[in-house]
């Protein structure tokens, strides 16, 4: 009995290897996607000078993007050719969500900051994606759901993307965003409050409904 409960508390490699898959894809369409936007979207809109702004960040995601790539088709073909331990592959997924929430955060320093960019919208995007895939893992192995790392990790790198905007653009020689300085504070203010409120309602979102207890007390009022 404690062996086929132990049995069923971890993923198997095939299950695993799924989990893999389905992130492959989405990081190739979101790589491509990115690179699209950035690249081909100042010519939908006839902007015909060079935006240094678009040119690092398409940088930046050639190398975030195609290192996550390679790792995650690498893993595959070992996965698939040899019998890899199935922790390997959501070691990989974790790592990718790294990547990713790291080249958001530089991107949307890059390109204004918290309350100008539209990559920082992609960070709470990324964290809900992982937890999506938490929330399954959880559901398949049967064990408590790990939600508040990623959580923590999301708004720790947000939070250093907009503190450390200034002292990045001098590191990198990046051309300044030019605000008036009361609207661009609070705005900044603004976005960053918004952004951990998301955080927290969405991994909320995740962990609460998986709560015995929580269950337990609706369907106690429910009956009642």
């Amino acid at each position: 009995m404690l062996e086929s409960q132990n049995l069923i508390e971890t993923l198997s490699l095939p299950e695993a290897l799924a989990r893999l898959s389905v992130v492959s894809l989405i990081q190739l369409v979101g790589f491509f996607a990115i690179v699209v936007l950035v690249k081909f979207g100042p010519r939908w809109f006839s902007v015909t000078s060079e935006v240094k702004w678009l040119r690092d960040c398409l940088q930046g995601a050639y190398l975030f993007g195609i290192v996550s790539l390679l790792a995650l088709f690498v893993t595959l073909l070992f996965g698939f050719l040899l019998s890899l331990n199935a922790n390997f592959p959501e070691i990989v997924i974790s790592g990718v969500f790294g990547a990713n929430t790291i080249f958001f955060a530089f991107a949307m320093a890059r390109s204004g900051g918290a309350s100008c960019s539209f990559f920082g919208q992609l960070v709470p995007i990324q964290l809900s994606g992982i937890l999506v895939l938490e929330q399954q893992k959880a559901l398949m192995t049967k064990t408590q759901l790990t939600t508040w790392p990623f959580a923590v990790f999301s708004t720790i790198v947000w939070i250093a993307a907009v503190v450390l905007r200034k002292r990045l653009a001098r590191r990198f020689h990046w051309d300044e965003f030019v605000m008036e300085s009361d609207l661009e504070r609070f705005m900044v203010f603004a976005a960053t409050s918004l952004f951990v409120l998301g955080v927290a309602v969405t991994v909320l979102a995740y962990w609460l409904p998986l709560r015995p207890w929580f269950i337990e007390f609706i369907q106690r009022h429910r009956s009642g």
